[in-house]
């Protein structure tokens, strides 16, 4: 109950942070420890209560894999302790994903659990080559002696290492599609009304940029337009030239 305490303390500390700085929390993850498929739907009650109360574009990103814990079991018990978890989590209206090494992919789970839950796959290298479908690839840790691939070292804003993704699934269109993960289906979730205010503050200001741009082209077109003309009679092609060449 205490370590709980804390993690729900943690997670809404950097929950409350993300929003301060206008950063959508993306997700939430949990590395299991699980030894059973009901030691996993037990965490899973556990996850949910950590993130009750809160939206999140990605949630139940689900660690699986650690050698001194429940790999030795075999794929068909692996594969039954990370459906048990993403099971929980769909059926209590949340959107749910596995994260998992390329290794350990290929070797503990099954074919069956790979194709019913979305893959984030982890693989420091500068190509994955992971097989099957997945909608997010981990290529580097910046920082990291042993995983740092492309010498990254360091990201800005951040104190020490930072895993590197890249995302090629539109998660948060699907999530508030099917109105999952605490969204209404179909709809942004509420905002108050000093949101509300600054994004109006900040349309305006993009559309009078916007008008300036169109007045700049505009005015620059018709100069040229009148240089074009004026010099019509004068103009030659050269060969080998790029363009039009002026005398």
């Amino acid at each position: 109950a205490e370590s709980q305490a804390k993690l729900i303390h943690s997670l809404s500390r950097n929950y409350a942070v993300c929003k301060a700085c206008w950063v959508s929390p993306g997700g939430a993850y949990w590395f299991s420890y699980a030894m059973s498929a009901d030691e996993a739907k037990r965490e899973a009650q556990v996850f949910l209560q950590t993130i009750k109360g809160k939206v999140v574009w990605v949630s139940g990103l689900y660690g699986f894999g650690e050698r001194k814990t429940n790999l030795h079991l075999g794929k068909a018990a692996c594969s039954a302790i990370v459906d048990a978890f993403l099971s929980v989590l769909e059926q209590s209206g949340y959107y749910a994903g596995l994260y998992c090494s390329t290794y350990y992919l290929d070797n503990y789970l099954s074919d069956s659990i790979k194709s019913r839950y979305t893959v984030w796959c982890a693989q420091y290298a500068s190509k994955c080559t992971y097989q099957n479908p997945y909608g997010i690839w981990q290529y580097n840790v910046a920082g990291n002696a042993e995983y740092d691939i492309i010498g990254q070292k360091s990201i800005p804003g951040i104190v020490g290492e930072c895993d590197m993704d890249y995302c090629y699934t539109d998660y948060p269109e699907i999530i508030k599609a099917a109105g999952l993960n605490g969204f209404a289906k179909s709809t942004e979730p509420p905002t108050d009304n000093e949101d509300t205010d600054d994004n109006d503050t900040l349309k305006q200001i993009l559309q009078h940029v916007s008008s300036i741009d169109k007045k700049l082209q505009n005015s620059t077109t018709n100069q040229i337009d009148k240089t074009v003309k004026k010099h019509a009679n004068n103009q030659c092609i050269q060969s080998g030239c790029t363009g039009w060449k002026f005398f």
